[in-house]
């Protein structure tokens, strides 16, 4: 259970940083007015989405992992497994729509920034 815990939280980061990295696509050491200031703010805000999508795969792993717990201490009661089910199914759908958000969000972050 460490071991899928630290590879999700490690898949999130990784995946973050390379969406924010892909992003920002301004030249850093120019200096001058107001370009400089836009790409201090578009990577204030690539950044932000970062961390809020690594907050949110952490908040579904927390769902699953809870959900697992819940069917170890079902002992075959209908009404708690139906409840694991129900967790376990709104985790996995969880984790696909932050993950299909992730990949529209850096889409259009890269296309806006072009």
């Amino acid at each position: 259970m460490k071991k899928l815990i630290l590879w999700t939280v490690g898949t999130a980061v990784a995946l973050q940083s390379h969406a924010a990295s892909a992003a920002l696509t301004y030249d850093p050491n120019y200096a001058g007015g107001l370009e400089w200031a836009a790409g201090w703010l578009e990577e204030i805000i690539v950044r932000f989405i970062g961390y809020l999508v690594t907050f949110l795969y952490l908040v579904a792993v927390v769902i699953a992992i809870y959900g697992w717990f819940t069917i170890l201490t079902a002992a075959w009661d209908d009404e708690k497994v139906s409840k694991w089910r129900k967790i376990i199914f709104q985790a996995i759908i969880g984790l696909i729509v932050i993950f299909l958000a992730e990949a529209i969000i850096g889409f259009v972050v890269s296309f806006l920034l072009q």
